[in-house]
């Protein structure tokens, strides 16, 4: 009886030592579960914060892309204006140097 009692023991406290080392590894665990969640949560949000960023650059960009369209229309008229009253410029200066 004293043999059983005393294996008995000993078999107790082995399985309290693993247990208290299952419960070290367990809240070791649960440590690093927690790390990652809030890990995810601040690239989540980075994330989210990203692509609003590049939504906004991407409609500045069609912005842009459009005044400068607009732009390139309005310098394109000019020169033809330009070259026009060159022309009509040199065509009175020949008819006033032919008048002379």
């Amino acid at each position: 009886v004293r043999e059983d009692s005393c294996s008995l023991r000993e078999n107790n406290f082995q399985l309290q030592a693993k247990a208290k080392a299952s419960d070290g590894e367990l809240e070791k665990a649960l440590s690093k579960t927690s790390d990652r969640d809030k890990h995810y949560e601040a690239l989540k949000k980075q994330n989210a914060e990203l692509l609003k960023l590049l939504d906004d650059e991407e409609a500045n960009t069609s912005k842009l892309s459009a005044e400068c369209e607009v732009i390139k229309s309005e310098a394109k008229v000019l020169r033809e204006a330009n070259a026009k009253l060159l022309t009509d410029s040199k065509s009175s200066r020949d008819t006033a140097d032919a008048s002379i």
